[in-house]
């Protein structure tokens, strides 16, 4: 059984001490921040990033995909995702069995899909929303999607255009817009984390 320490507050303790110790005394705000600071360190969240052939590692519309005023993506001003999933292909909490995992980790590079610049497809010329598409199967298929019905899954995006359905979607894109349901019912329980940058 653990042992509960219960210590009074510092207002208290100074009652019954002297005033040069109760000087020494660590603040009630420094000891928050020093048990803060031991939790963060004690804590640990496995995540598992997909990978493959039906999850964007970046190639798929970021090498030609420009921000609003002609920059390269990863300086547009809403390319946090891209970030993002830099830091978590590197992160300590990581894990490469999905048995191992309590998040996953959908990587999608939204903002770089949806760009006016890209025209609705990736650099290969493939319609955007077959690559989603294809993402939402190959994840709706695995054993730990089915578990929570993807209620464990997150997807962090920078672009707003995710909530939409097709025509608003991508008004600009000039191969057309597909139905978006397969992707908005797979993922309607996934945690949505849209950001800024």
């Amino acid at each position: 059984s653990k042992r509960v320490v219960v210590r009074p507050p510092r207002q208290l303790a100074c009652s019954w001490r002297s005033v040069q110790s109760c000087a020494q005394m660590p603040t009630d705000e420094e000891e928050d921040a020093d048990r803060i600071d031991a939790l963060r360190s004690a804590l640990e969240l496995p995540f598992y990033l997909y990978e493959g052939p039906s999850f964007d590692d970046g190639s798929w519309f970021e090498a030609c995909s420009r921000g609003l005023r002609g920059e390269r993506i990863e300086e547009d001003q809403y390319s946090g995702e891209h970030y993002w999933l830099a830091q978590l292909r590197r992160h300590r909490w990581r894990v490469a069995q999905p048995s191992a995992a309590l998040l996953f980790v959908v990587p999608l590079y939204l903002n770089a899909a949806l760009q006016p610049s890209v025209k609705g497809a990736s650099c290969n010329g493939t319609h955007f929303q077959v690559l989603l598409d294809a993402t939402a199967a190959a994840v709706a298929a695995t054993e730990q999607y089915a578990r929570h019905d993807g209620a464990d899954h997150v997807i962090v995006s920078n672009s707003w255009k995710l909530t939409q359905t097709p025509p608003e979607q991508a008004p600009w894109s000039k191969v057309g817009q597909l139905p978006n349901e397969l992707f908005r019912r797979t993922f309607r329980n996934a945690i949505v984390g849209p950001m800024e940058s």
